[in-house]
């Protein structure tokens, strides 16, 4: 709980009408599900503003809002806060929120696998531990700070995920959350529109343990190109690596696939990833990692990972009744999370065709254009047999792919291409839908599961 004198003294702001102490609890900046006695916090943006829901939310019996402009009308039994920018506000509530707690911070940050990275931590702890996590891939400030607001005396420990597609937004994360472990997962080439390189990439990501104490452990993985420089780095913090090539902390040795997925041994201990590809056991290496710090037995460990809950359109298989598989991966896309997907479509057991689905990649700048070449090179050397894009991005990936094996078919839309996979795909076909968020390629999913 925090009164509204209290809200005023960390966000500098000005009380403009009601009672200094009037209290809330919790915070929302969405007026769509805010609860009783929340505080809300219009947040304004490029395309939204949430001083235009100070009404509906007056209606929702709330009684403390923060604004950065003063509201047109005036709302009795609501205390209003004036603050210059109600963004900077929220992080100052969350930065303040968390000193009161001395727990393990983990945040989470690469290229891809960050939430199913972030899920798998939280389903290991969660066997001895009280976890908090951030829903779904609600990453950066907002999501960051909302999830830091919700730390109760209750809570053993605090898993964040760090997006970023702006140089600096990683260390604007940490000096909110203030984390003690810090898990790279990968670095390849995502969000260059702003970060320009893989290596700039890198450099964003890094930032994540710039501020790391002695008593802070960084955990990274050993194979990557770039993650492995950290290795000779001179750090505070002490270090932890997971590999499956490289000699490692964490490694996972006698690597095999199986029907239903790939097993592996970390020590004498057997572990099962519901995955064929090889970014599943990178993944639930990042957990394994983890739980070794917190020294949680392997066993645990294991049963942990095998009955976790993984998010959604992020590599799910699904058989469907038609006797085909779809492997949904249609949350987003960059070149490393295209390659891990087709190797999950090349490993899948087929009896018919292999399809890939492909709907582009975005924020990619200057480099889209060979990206998607690049993509078409990835194709001649995986084992797929039809390769189908939508979007005038993903067709510069056809002219690139030399082996004429490969039959190729072009859409410009999501609507067309579904027609054609309905009447297309049979019993015995595996299917990969990959593609950025923008096509919405999970309609396309969606209609072939029914």
């Amino acid at each position: 709980m925090m009164t509204v004198k209290e809200i005023i003294s960390l966000t500098n702001g000005r009380l403009i009408h009601g009672d200094l102490k009037q209290k809330s609890s919790g915070v929302s900046t969405d007026s769509r599900t805010i609860k009783k006695n929340n505080l809300f916090i219009a947040l304004k943006g490029k395309r939204f503003d949430g001083h235009k829901f100070l009404l509906s939310v007056a209606r929702k019996n709330i009684k403390v809002v923060l604004v950065s402009k003063k509201p047109e009308k005036k709302y009795s039994n609501i205390s209003v806060i004036l603050v210059k920018d109600t963004s900077f506000a929220l992080q100052d509530l969350a930065r303040s929120h968390r000193e009161n707690f001395q727990i393990p911070v983990i945040a989470i940050t690469g290229s891809c696998g960050k939430t199913t990275t972030k899920e798998l931590i939280a389903s290991v702890l969660s066997k001895k531990l009280c976890v908090l996590k951030n829903f779904s891939t609600e990453n950066n400030f907002i999501g960051v700070s909302k999830t830091i607001l919700e730390l109760k005396s209750k809570h053993d420990v605090l898993i964040l995920e760090f997006g970023t597609n702006h140089f600096g937004e990683i260390k604007n994360l940490v000096n909110i959350a203030n984390p003690t472990i810090c898990v790279l997962t990968n670095v390849g080439k995502s969000h260059l529109e702003f970060l320009k390189t893989s290596a700039g990439v890198f450099k964003e990501k890094k930032g994540i343990y710039a501020n790391l104490e002695k008593s802070g452990t960084i955990i990274f993985n050993r194979d990557d190109e770039f993650l492995s420089k950290i290795f000779k780095e001179k750090t505070l913090a002490q270090k932890l690596t997971f590999s499956i090539n490289q000699k490692s902390n964490i490694q996972a040795l006698k690597i095999q696939r199986m029907p239903k997925g790939i097993h592996f041994f970390v020590g004498k201990q057997k572990f099962f990833v519901n995955s064929f590809s090889y970014s599943g056991v990178y993944n639930a290496l990042c957990a394994i990692s983890v739980g070794t710090l917190f020294n949680f037995p392997k066993k645990t460990m294991a049963l942990a990972l095998l009955k976790a809950r993984l998010p959604g359109q992020r590599q799910s298989l699904c058989f469907t009744k038609k006797k085909f598989w779809i492997i949904d991966d249609s949350y987003n896309a960059n070149p490393l999370s295209v390659k891990f997907a087709l190797e999950s479509l090349c490993y899948l057991p087929t009896k018919r065709k292999r399809i890939f689905v492909f709907g582009g990649m975005g924020e990619l700048g200057r480099s889209s254009s060979q990206a998607h070449k690049d993509i078409g090179h990835l194709i001649d050397k995986n084992k797929v047999d039809y390769f189908i894009t939508i979007g005038k991005n993903a067709r510069l990936a056809i002219k690139a792919v030399g082996q004429r094996h490969i039959s190729t078919l072009s859409f410009d839309s999501c609507k067309p291409a579904l027609t054609f996979l309905k009447s297309f795909v049979c019993a015995g076909d595996s299917v990969l839908i990959k593609g950025s968020r923008s096509f919405h390629l999970e309609e396309i999913v969606s209609q072939l599961k029914k």
